[in-house]
């Protein structure tokens, strides 16, 4: 299966991150029926990890585009990173950009797409100095007061490591470009918000000509939610206003199928959303 797809002039790749089990899938996602999980195991083996872990990947994209390399995510970062704490695998960014033959120095941008620490794990180097010297680094700004104000909330706690060791430094840098709303970075790419996850989280597109892209981040982290948007994910903010975004991105593009979609968490990089017997599917790209 193909980790990199062009959309015209654009090459978006996608780079593992980290492989790991976390807790279990009950855990994960408490909203799913209990009853159904078995079937759901059968049905979706490559989600499951030991046991009834959540088999959970990571990734972060790389959108090169002649404008300059973008990145979406950081990933889980170094075992120095809070998500080391709870995820045990330390992030392969740096190396997975290495083999695109790109340093740190390269790239322009860095998206994020939520301040989970899954997500921005990466942000910082060894020396707590942002990990991508030349990049601006683009987080809604609902996403940022979110965080402050749940660090400020519990001093030394997990949600302050995050914003000190993660966020913090960005901001001594002035690195950071805190953004209200959708834009675009170039011809072609563009980001948008798309709230419940977390309050500030965005999703980014890829389009040229009758190519397109959507980059979903974690509007959806399970296959199953696909057909059933309404099963929230353990992680979600605020569920309900996740339910209502995954629905509608979910339709969107459901309606189109002939949009590559390219999630964070699945067991698969790329695929497309089709409109199966009971409502939409996951279909990963070339199965």
């Amino acid at each position: 299966m193909t980790n990199e797809v062009r959309v015209g002039d654009v090459r978006v790749v996608a780079m593992l991150d980290g492989d790991g089990d976390i807790d279990a899938m009950h855990e994960s996602f408490p909203s799913f029926p209990t009853d159904l999980m078995p079937r759901l195991r059968e049905h979706y083996p490559e989600v499951w990890g030991e046991g009834d872990a959540w088999r959970l990947r990571v990734r972060c994209w790389l959108i090169d585009h002649p404008e300059g390399p973008t990145l979406l995510d950081t990933g889980v970062g170094s075992a120095s990173a809070p998500a080391f704490e709870w995820y045990e695998v330390e992030g392969e960014l740096l190396a997975r950009l290495s083999d695109q033959g790109l340093s740190p120095a390269d790239v322009k941008t860095v998206v994020i797409s939520h301040v989970h620490d899954d997500h921005i794990g990466g942000t910082v180097d060894g020396q707590g100095k942002p990990a991508f010297p030349n990049s601006r680094y683009v987080i809604q700004r609902a996403d940022w007061v979110w965080q402050q104000a749940l660090a400020a909330a519990e001093p030394d706690g997990e949600d302050d490591v995050i914003f000190t060791r993660l966020l913090a430094p960005l901001e001594a840098a002035g690195v950071v470009d805190l953004v209200d709303g959708d834009g675009t970075l170039g011809v072609g790419v563009s980001f948008h918000h798309e709230p419940g996850h977390t309050p500030g989280h965005q999703i980014m597109r890829v389009a040229a000509g009758e190519a397109r892209l959507a980059l979903t981040a974690d509007v959806f982290n399970h296959p199953a939610q696909v057909g059933h948007p309404e099963w929230a994910s353990g992680s979600d903010n605020d569920p309900a206003l996740g339910v209502e975004t995954r629905k509608r991105v979910i339709d969107e593009l459901a309606a189109d199928p002939t949009i590559l979609v390219a999630p964070t968490h699945l067991a698969e990089p790329f695929g497309r959303i089709v409109a199966g017997p009971r409502g939409p599917e996951w279909r990963p790209e070339g199965l």
